[in-house]
């Protein structure tokens, strides 16, 4: 009798880890249809989205990273990165207003003037777009850094 118990045990702890094996499948690809609709997205968002704690969200959000099915931005708001997907890469765009000073003004001279020489711009500029890798993109042209 203990043997029969015991297979019947097996078997339905069994179906309830497949069970939740593929809600997280489920989720993380709730979490990729979220992203799709809102754009670049914080943990935070995605666990309030899909009622789970921000820790195992962060965790499918790291197993969607390694599959490269999602892109991190080296933007931080607040402590976390941003999530988003490839051809999203503009709407980081919308989250400038946290960067730190020296880095928002030069991401909007940037942006006013679409291409900078690197020479010709002040020292803590110059530094600012190299820390601003989202948003500013080198390119040589005769020799010479620029910024676009």
């Amino acid at each position: 009798m203990g043997f029969r118990y015991n297979k019947i045990y097996n078997h339905c702890l069994f179906l309830v880890i497949m069970e939740r094996g593929n809600s997280i499948l489920d989720q993380r690809e709730k979490i990729i249809g979220f992203i799709k609709i809102r754009g670049p997205c914080l943990p935070v968002h995605i666990s309030q989205h899909l009622k789970v704690d921000s820790l195992l969200a962060s965790a499918m959000l790291a197993e969607l990273l390694s599959e490269k099915r999602l892109k991190l931005s080296n933007l931080r708001v607040g402590n976390s990165p941003l999530y988003y997907l490839v051809g999203q890469e503009f709407q980081i765009e919308n989250f400038y207003q946290y960067l730190p000073n020296k880095e928002k003004e030069a991401f909007e001279i940037l942006k006013d003037k679409s291409v900078l020489k690197d020479a010709d711009q002040l020292p803590a500029i110059r530094v600012a777009l190299r820390s601003i890798k989202d948003f500013a993109f080198p390119f040589q042209y005769n020799n010479e850094l620029y910024w676009r």
